[in-house]
């Protein structure tokens, strides 16, 4: 059984108070970023595209290729955490652990950075800890590009100030935060199965209409088929109110609560499933919302970005 240490010892920081044996070091002196492998081989690779990386997972998916058809990529080892550098991605919280299987070839997209843990360090352990809001908070102040291709800049990353226990402390942590993930990703499999067959359901109620098979149908001129007497086909706008969210300018947000502000569901908020994560909400004024886009109960959220649409169970961007 694994027990957390009660720290009862605690020194001053620049980054405040912290356990007496923890250190606080800049992440290019806990990691090698961009480190590019040596002595690789072979004419085969598996290749991770950002579309490869999950947003709630470990591991990527990937694509085999041949070495010789990569137009643009970069090579890098297992064991190695790629973190999305370019907006919507890095807001979507894309990152992965590059999964060591038997001396394979990895190549990734150039919209990465590329880190590997020095000494002991735990792999897992920055990985969560990379995941947290606190520290991607300020990768994407400083961000700089045209607006949707934002990268975050590399001497930002590198000195990133990071919160270090020893190499046990970090193994400790990393594996109890990976039970959670094995629940996380359990219960996502439940969610999959009953979102099948809701939708199922839902295809034979009013898409096929089998339940009411018996009764008496007319024709539709709007959908181009028969539908149950009695029912009417109408558009969105003229049974539900429809309202845009909040626009607002990330100077003016923060992931901690302050004076007179508000929490704000962005896109990366609303993930599959009819889920929404609030592990990283941000706040912005109170002043910049109007009485009708606050969320309300029963209201749906519904986000298209990038041609991905989602739905939940809200109406807009605020509550």
């Amino acid at each position: 059984m694994i027990k957390f240490k009660w720290e009862t010892e605690f020194k001053q920081t620049e980054i405040g108070e912290v356990p007496r044996e923890w250190g606080v070091k800049n992440l290019k002196e806990t990691t090698e970023i961009n480190k590019t492998p040596q002595g690789h081989f072979g004419e085969k690779a598996n290749f991770i595209r950002m579309e490869d990386i999950p947003t709630d997972g470990v591991y990527p998916s990937f694509v085999a290729v041949d070495v010789k058809e990569i137009r643009s990529g970069i090579e890098v080892l297992p064991n190695s955490i790629l973190l999305a550098k370019i907006t919507p991605s890095f807001e979507h919280g894309k990152m992965c652990i590059v999964p060591n299987i038997n001396e394979v070839r990895w190549f990734a997209t150039t919209e990465v950075f590329s880190l590997v843990p020095k000494g002991q360090n735990s792999l897992f352990f920055f990985f969560y800890l990379l995941k947290h809001p606190i520290l991607r908070e300020p990768l994407e102040w400083s961000m700089s590009g045209t607006s949707g291709r934002q990268r975050v800049q590399l001497s930002a990353l590198k000195t990133l100030p990071i919160l270090l226990p020893p190499p046990l402390e970090q193994s400790r942590i990393a594996t109890v935060l990976s039970w959670f993930d094995d629940l996380i990703e359990n219960k996502k499999r439940q969610n999959e199965i009953l979102e099948k067959t809701a939708m199922a359901i839902f295809k034979s109620w009013f898409v096929d209409f089998e339940p009411f098979k018996d009764e008496e149908f007319v024709y539709s001129e709007e959908l181009g088929k028969e539908i149950p007497k009695g029912w009417e086909v109408e558009e969105l706008k003229e049974i539900a109110n429809i309202i845009r969210g909040v626009s607002f300018n990330q100077r003016e947000s923060s992931f901690e609560h302050f004076p007179n502000s508000v929490p704000i569901l962005r896109a990366n908020n609303i993930k599959k499933h009819m889920i929404i994560d609030f592990s990283n909400i941000m706040f912005i004024p109170t002043s910049k919302i109007s009485k009708e886009k606050y969320l309300q109960e029963r209201d749906l959220v519904m986000i298209a970005s990038n041609g991905n649409p989602k739905l939940v169970g809200n109406r807009n961007s605020a509550s």
